[in-house]
């Protein structure tokens, strides 16, 4: 039942949760503080593969659909009437179907653009005077390619659900991104609305928020006050043999008892330290910094949920509430990172550990692959259910675009078997199984068998150089989703 987890957000005073069960045939919906549970057949609805969901209240509910694996049916010659996205309503009654084919920039064969958001990334509101906000979720060039400051598209357009006609905004990103690469986020941004009505925008590699001027029809930065301390390093200004941070900035999110916002900052990678937790930023009504907020040998850095900030006890293994003083104590950054980062142990590798590509090459994956590897060592139910759900819907588009799971399974358990047998993938070429090897592999001088989840872009020619991408829980299914699109588009290509 909780296989693809596809909406979340802040609606007032309640947060929304929509779910699809694994066959896609039914949505559930929760809605907090009330805790009221709606469930809604699709079987009205075109049946489509569901790219994400809007809820935007109990009687408008959007559906997006994958319009490239329409597009790919369709040139495959079904003739079967689609739809890009449907609204209905809170029943699953479809109230009217839409196509975005007159809307800029959309898939045509030559440039690839995506209107539809991956999943879990809508999470605000999107829909301004009957036009829902459509952003595109990627475009070719992209931002770090050159030629791409001749090109440079509008990100979004607004859509009017009367008489579709399209509306361009000009939301692009900053010239500080053309040509130059922010570790794994250049150019991927968001889009959200304020809780006072205003339109937000931000880009994951950098620590700016920009407001949406409707009537210059700009983006302006915001948020000028106030020193910070985390940022990201482009490609162009490092130097060679020197070890940098990497950070990625995430959307804020207000936070109504104190009259303030708060902006997760996920610490990817900082020189000498292991990744511990994520840094809680606070920034006032008008985005300026406030402080940061950070966990420490006891307890995780608070996150923001329906009911206010929490956080977890390590040791006793169970949530708390997070109540802020008024008063905020000054700790200069080394103390901060000291507190908050674990130390690397400095690890001399044996003559048995592997490169990221021998490992690759151990199971013959081919060149050209994207590749999700999968650690058992650190289950987590949902994550499991959701990904191989996920590949039971997909396993032909998978495999024509080569697309693999490599499942790490040190206790040759039954869950790996449990999970493949529920979702009817016991004979599925696409996913590998390792038992022993991922422990010999290291990657930025970090054993993998650490981690939970890695995107791996093997398209690289040289094994040393191997795009990856380290994941979570929180990411992974919005991250897994864009790259998944991005392999499609560079096997049309």
């Amino acid at each position: 039942m909780w296989a693809n987890h596809l909406f979340y957000r802040n609606a007032g005073d309640s947060v929304i949760r929509a779910v699809l069960s694994r066959k896609a045939d039914t949505l559930f919906a929760f809605i907090y503080p009330s805790m009221t549970f709606r469930s809604i057949e699709l079987d009205k609805i075109p049946r489509q593969t569901i790219a994400s969901v809007y809820y935007h209240n109990n009687d408008s509910i959007f559906i997006f659909y994958d319009r490239v694996a329409a597009l790919r049916r369709e040139k495959e010659g079904d003739t079967t009437a689609w739809a890009d996205f449907v609204l209905m309503d809170g029943n699953g009654t479809p109230i009217r179907t839409y196509r975005t084919d007159n809307v800029p920039f959309i898939y045509n064969g030559k440039h690839w653009k995506n209107v539809l958001k991956p999943v879990n990334a809508d999470m605000s509101e999107r829909i301004f005077n009957n036009c829902i906000l459509l952003n595109f979720e990627a475009c070719y060039p992209w931002v770090t390619q050159s030629g791409y400051d001749t090109f440079n598209p509008p990100l979004a357009v607004l859509y009017d659900l009367q008489n579709g006609i399209t509306r361009t905004m000009n939301i692009r990103p900053p010239i500080m991104l053309f040509g130059k690469k922010y570790g794994m986020w250049s150019g991927r941004f968001w889009v959200r609305k304020a809780h006072d009505g205003r339109l937000l925008i931000g880009f994951y590699c950098l620590p700016y928020i920009y407001e949406y001027n409707w009537k210059k029809e700009r983006m302006v930065r915001i948020g000028k006050k106030g020193s910070r301390f985390f940022w990201n390093i482009d490609s162009s200004s490092m130097k060679t043999g020197k070890d940098y941070p990497l950070f990625c900035f995430n959307e804020p999110e207000w936070l109504p008892a104190y009259n303030c916002y708060t902006r997760s900052i996920s610490i990817m990678h900082y020189p000498g330290y292991k990744p511990y937790d994520n840094i809680l930023e606070l920034l006032d009504k008008n985005f300026n910094h406030i402080a940061y907020v950070t966990g420490n040998d006891i307890y995780c850095t608070p996150a923001l949920t329906y009911d206010g900030l929490n956080t977890f006890d390590k040791n006793a293994r169970r949530p708390h509430r997070v109540h802020l003083k008024k008063k905020i104590a000054k700790v200069n950054a080394e103390k901060c990172l000291s507190t908050f980062l674990v130390k690397n142990k400095q690890i001399v590798p044996s003559t048995d550990t592997m490169t990221v590509g021998e490992y690759l090459q151990a199971f013959h994956l081919p060149e050209g692959s994207l590749i999700l590897i999968v650690n058992l060592k650190y289950p987590c139910g949902h994550c499991m259910d959701y990904l191989f759900a996920k590949m039971d819907t997909n396993q032909r588009e998978y495999a024509e675009n080569s697309i693999y799971y490599l499942v790490y399974d040190p206790e040759s358990s039954v869950l790996m078997k449990t999970y493949l047998k529920r979702h009817h993938l016991e004979n599925a070429k696409n996913i590998l199984q390792d038992n022993t090897l991922l422990q010999t592999v290291f990657w930025l001088d970090n054993n993998m068998a650490d981690g939970q989840f890695y995107l791996v872009d093997y398209h690289s020619t040289d094994k040393k150089h191997i795009l990856m991408m380290p994941l979570d829980y929180n990411n992974l299914p919005s991250t897994l989703n864009e790259w998944v699109e991005r392999q499609k588009q560079t096997k049309l290509n």
